[in-house]
């Protein structure tokens, strides 16, 4: 060993010490054993620090992995356990590592609904047939025939409140209210419809004489079929056309109508109260 040297060449120790080797050769004695607190080498953080490291990036890596998986499992149309295939026929366009898009919800088939349909409308009814001709009409009273302007005669027969003509009259003295006319057919006929002419609707030809306001008119009758319920009907005075009244279907031998309200007698005229015309009709 040299001067100067800091390690012997021999033994490699500093000078100024003795080595003590295991042949038990005296020297500077060798320092105690560290103790527990004494073992950790330097640097052992540093070390942890990278273990720690080491093992969350290595989840990092395993959690991609899985992500990576995944997306492969719906890209091929297998999907995670559980899941539905996907629709054969379709190409998933997914990106690798990107949850898959959700299918728009289909709405479940319904049944068609059941559209409730109104039953068609009957077709009106045509015309109710006159029936007066097929009848044969009666009355208890009957003023006496009279004559018009022109000296003609005129009858007032029941008769006549069938045969068409307004201007021909049924017609009896006095106030004829309560009075009772029948109409009977020679075998049962189909009525739906009655009506009349309220009083004598004529305008004498001769002289132009107005002949509805000289009798009284009938304002209120009551009809019945076969002595069935009576079917009220109001007349309008002043109103000379057929007024009609429509009744429910019925088969009749017989028609029945009382006169139940007239209008006041005449100022300056015999007392007397006409009919014009009956109006009988079925379907």
């Amino acid at each position: 060993m040299r001067p100067g040297d800091r390690f012997c060449w021999t033994c490699g120790h500093a000078p100024g010490r003795t080595r003590t080797g295991t042949d038990g050769a005296l020297g500077t004695p060798a320092p105690a054993a560290p103790g527990p607190a004494e073992r950790r080498r330097p640097g052992a953080g540093p070390v942890l620090v990278l273990a720690a490291t080491a093992v969350a990036a290595a989840a990092v890596v395993s959690l991609w992995s899985l992500a990576r998986a995944g997306a492969d499992a719906t890209a091929t149309g297998t999907g995670a356990p559980g899941a539905p295939p996907a629709a054969a026929g379709t190409t998933p366009t997914t990106a690798p590592g990107t949850a898959p898009a959700k299918a728009p919800a289909t709405a479940p088939a319904t049944a068609p609904a059941r559209v409730a349909t109104a039953p068609a409308a009957p077709a009106p009814p045509g015309p109710a047939a006159p029936l007066r001709e097929l009848a044969v009409a009666a009355a208890p009273r009957t003023s006496p025939d009279s004559v018009d302007a022109g000296g003609a005669r005129t009858r007032y027969a029941a008769a006549n409140l069938l045969d068409g003509d307004p201007s021909t009259a049924w017609r009896a003295d006095g106030d004829a209210a309560g009075e009772a006319l029948t109409f009977r057919f020679d075998s049962p006929r189909r009525l739906s419809e009655v009506g009349l002419v309220n009083g004598l609707a004529k305008t004498d030809p001769h002289d132009g004489t107005d002949r509805y306001p000289q009798n009284r008119r009938v304002l209120e009758v009551a009809w019945s079929f076969d002595g069935g319920p009576a079917v009220r009907q109001e007349l309008v005075d002043g109103e000379r056309g057929v007024q009609l009244l429509a009744v429910a279907p019925v088969e009749v031998r017989e028609v029945t109508l009382v006169l139940t309200g007239t209008s006041a007698a005449p100022a300056g005229a015999p007392d007397r109260t006409a009919l014009g015309e009956v109006h009988l009709a079925g379907p």
